[in-house]
């Protein structure tokens, strides 16, 4: 699933209805002042560690992983592509599951 120009993913073995929603504490920030930025974000098996997804963060620091199995743990990774600051990791991460396809995708378009 394609959702927009900044949402691109690799779909692994992982499928499944969990997620990773960037938004409130979770969305991506620089600096000091912590901005909200567009960065890539990387999603891993935390056991394997196998990109299982990786994605741009929206302008305003929101990003959306879907379709991941509640039955593995994950490694996020966001990186700063201007080499600036230190890459920032949340590891041994279970996605959420909260949110229909729909109501995730509803979210998304809300974001832009």
């Amino acid at each position: 699933m394609i959702i927009s120009e900044y949402y691109h993913y690799f779909t692994g073995t992982n499928a499944g209805n969990g997620y990773f929603a960037g938004e409130s504490d979770g969305i991506v920030t620089v600096g000091d002042n912590e901005i909200p930025s567009s960065r890539q974000i990387h999603c891993f098996d935390a056991r394997t560690l196998v990109l299982i997804k990786s994605a741009w963060s929206l302008p305003n620091g929101r990003f959306l992983f879907t379709e991941l199995s509640t039955e593995h743990e994950y490694l996020l990774v966001g990186r700063d592509y201007m080499k600036q600051y230190r890459p920032e990791a949340w590891d041994y991460r279970v996605p959420e599951t909260g949110l229909s396809s729909l109501e995730l995708k509803q979210l998304w378009e809300s974001w832009q």
